[in-house]
């Protein structure tokens, strides 16, 4: 899908599902999350190389300056991957409608349905995880927010790197009562259940504006 950041009118639309014989089979649960059944699949797929060429005849038409997508970094390690083990050379930067743009400290959850909702865009959970149906919330909630493009756009092609956010614990005898804990999960931060830290990607010109703040020191880790 394609669609002008001044007007967030859609431009052009295509939606195809894409399947190979060396992909996993749809669970169960997949199915119960999307609506998306095996049946449906086998009749309506393109192999990846037919998606990936569509798409790539629709990049050299309409000369789009970037993807965008909410939590970019999933779609953009399938779509990257993908393009490698077929041949193609993706080189559109990407743009995350969930970290590149800044978002009120007091909506707290970032997950496109919540986040868009605190804007203001009434959702359909029906349209929920399908990609159709989530881009067209997001683009909502893009115009909702009066969404900038200019900053973002121009720092697009900057590199990406993960940062952990060094708060203190929120219990025990070096505690802060949880004050750190609250500010890097307001900004972003996810926390690791396996590593037991808070990290963030970010633009690699953003670590002194996060550390300020953050208001806590950042170090990078990827």
């Amino acid at each position: 899908m394609f669609f002008d950041t001044a007007s967030f009118k859609i431009i052009d639309e295509f939606s195809t599902f894409v399947w190979d014989s060396t992909y996993p089979r749809i669970t169960e649960e997949i199915t119960d999350i999307t609506g998306i059944t095996l049946d449906m699949l086998m009749k309506n797929h393109l192999l990846p190389e037919g998606a990936l060429r569509t798409l790539q005849l629709r990049i050299d038409n309409l000369k789009p300056k970037a993807f965008i997508a909410h939590n970019a970094g999933f779609d953009k390690s399938f779509l990257l991957a993908e393009a490698e083990r077929c041949g193609f050379k993706i080189e559109l930067p990407f743009v995350c409608s969930m970290r590149d743009f800044k978002h009120p400290e007091k909506f707290k959850c970032k997950k496109l349905s919540h986040l868009a909702l605190d804007y203001g865009v009434p959702i359909n959970p029906e349209d929920l995880h399908r990609a159709v149906g989530d881009i067209h919330v997001m683009i909502k909630m893009l115009e909702k927010m009066e969404a900038n493009f200019e900053d973002v756009l121009s720092r697009a092609h900057l590199k990406d790197i993960v940062i952990r956010a060094v708060v203190p614990p929120p219990f025990g005898p070096k505690s802060d009562g949880g004050v750190g804990k609250d500010k890097a999960k307001s900004l972003g931060y996810n926390w690791n259940n396996d590593t037991k830290i808070w990290t963030k990607t970010v633009k690699e010109d953003q670590i002194e504006k996060e550390q300020n703040e953050l208001g806590y020191r950042v170090i990078i880790v990827g």
